[in-house]
């Protein structure tokens, strides 16, 4: 070998141990990755998983009172009468302050246009919202209620001022009695819906023509006896401003006493329970056997069968 390699072997071993030293050291184990944490669950508010809230939850629409009820229509019994969804259930809905004629049992005048009215506007599915007053229920269990429409019309009064229906006032339901009060003055000073009736037979009378619900004691006619007995005179205003029925006190038949007595003399049988089914002037054949049942009822401090609807003691002074 000679000198120059003899010199340089030394060196290129030295470089090799030098390089294998300085090599990188054994990895070590991989430490786990950190997780995330995932973000909190939001809940949804209330109303947004597809349930609608409760009628009293719902908003009310312009015009229409705050807490008043959402319920939809479900059918019409007549025209102030309907049945409508209600926070899960069937209610059945009597409107307050209005009297629509007769259309079940014997037919009124004017009940099958009222009936018909009501069930236009009302078709089953409507929304309305129903605005409660003192008294909510009536003996039969109805739901007394004002009916809101979506257009921010108070139906009952709609009612009125289209000639459907009459004043039918029971305090202590009375706080829209003054706003239902002019729409039925409206009505008939119009000659609107059963007004036009009320002016029609009149006309008859005058000609000598008998009308068919003329009274005979005073002239006046009436529309319909309802479900609130004889109706108001077609031209004279409510006899207490409020042109309707009221279980108000005795002072409000002064002056009346002697004409019912005459009238009542010898009172015949009851036919019927005074506590039982609401009676109209049309279940009875005469006047005299109309007030028994008025007395025997309660009258005239009270008059839960709606017998006497000018409020002076005498029921259905219609009949004969």
């Amino acid at each position: 070998m000679s000198f120059t390699l003899r010199r340089i072997v030394p060196w290129i071993l030295a470089l090799a141990v030098l390089v294998a030293g300085c090599g990188a050291p054994a990895a070590g184990p991989t430490p786990p990755a950190q997780e995330t944490p995932a973000a909190p669950a939001t809940e949804a508010p209330a109303g947004e998983a597809g349930e609608a809230p409760s009628g009293a939850a719902q908003e009310v629409p312009p015009g229409v009172p705050q807490g008043a009820r959402l319920a939809v229509v479900e059918r019409v019994v007549d025209g102030d009468t309907l049945e409508v969804q209600l926070d899960g259930q069937t209610e059945r809905v009597r409107m307050i302050g209005v009297d629509t004629p007769e259309v079940h049992g014997q037919v009124e005048p004017y009940g099958p246009e009222a009936s018909a009215f009501t069930k236009k506007v009302l078709a089953p599915g409507t929304r309305v919202w129903l605005e409660l007053d003192v008294e909510t229920r009536d003996r039969y269990g109805r739901l007394l209620a004002y009916v809101w429409l979506a257009d921010g019309r108070l139906f009952n009064e709609v009612l009125l001022r289209e000639g459907y229906a009459q004043l039918l006032t029971i305090p202590p339901n009375v706080k829209y009695v003054e706003r239902l009060t002019a729409a039925e003055r409206e009505a008939r000073e119009a000659g609107r819906g059963l007004w036009a009736l009320a002016q029609q037979e009149q006309e008859a009378t005058a000609a000598g023509t008998q009308g068919s619900r003329i009274s005979p004691a005073t002239g006046s006619q009436g529309a319909s006896s309802g479900k609130g007995g004889t109706a108001a005179t077609a031209n004279s205003a409510p006899a207490t401003g409020s042109g309707s029925k009221s279980t108000g006190s005795d002072s409000k038949n002064t002056g009346s006493s002697s004409q019912k007595a005459s009238r009542t003399t010898g009172s015949p049988p009851l036919r019927y329970d005074p506590n039982g089914p609401d009676r109209d002037c049309d279940d009875f054949a005469t006047q005299a056997e109309a007030q028994a049942f008025y007395e025997a009822a309660g009258g005239p401090a009270r008059d839960p069968h709606g017998l006497d609807r000018d409020r002076d003691g005498i029921a259905c002074e219609s009949l004969p």
